[in-house]
């Protein structure tokens, strides 16, 4: 299992290169990792192939899309939004 915040940040920035941030937090004590990612006027594309290649990565088949969210920005042209989610990966 990959533990290290700088090592998934950098894998997840390769795999998922249309999110403008990608945060990762480790928890040690409840055993998980929070992958918070997101990008201005849509959400970073979610499928099973990229799912698959941070199972692999990360050695689990345990993650969960957890929490979605959006906010948005300019009333006309949504400038300054942020839509994203949370990937919660348990080990």
């Amino acid at each position: 299992m990959i533990l290290n915040k700088k090592d998934i940040k950098e894998f997840c920035e390769s795999v998922w290169d249309d999110a403008d941030e990608i945060d990762v937090i480790v928890d040690k004590e409840h055993q998980i990792i929070l992958i918070k990612m997101s990008s201005m006027y849509d959400a970073p594309d979610l499928n099973f192939d990229r799912l698959m290649q941070l199972s692999k990565f990360m050695g689990t088949e345990n993650i969960n899309d957890d929490d979605r969210f959006g906010y948005g920005g300019c009333e006309t042209c949504d400038w300054g939004s942020k839509y994203g989610y949370t990937l919660t990966v348990r080990y």
